[in-house]
């Protein structure tokens, strides 16, 4: 493995590793740490899981809405 390939963990087995790159059937990205706390809200959450994680039910996209606004009250 090239030294600049990106780790799944640092403790990832490279066994494990390789093999689920050998089963990937894609990669996705998501960078949300350009908008500050107090700007992300509902619908904001919302977006992100539906666009991120497609194959989340709304009701699990509710769920962890729920949790991270949580997260951020005061």
């Amino acid at each position: 493995m090239a030294s600049n390939t990106p780790r799944f963990h640092p403790q990832t087995p490279d066994s494990l590793e390789a093999e689920l790159e050998h089963h990937a059937t894609g990669l996705r990205s998501a960078h949300t740490s350009h908008v500050p706390g107090l700007l992300r809200t509902t619908d904001h959450a919302r977006e992100i899981f539906r666009q991120v994680v497609p194959e989340f039910s709304r009701s699990d996209i509710e769920h962890r809405v729920s949790r991270r606004l949580q997260h951020q009250a005061p």
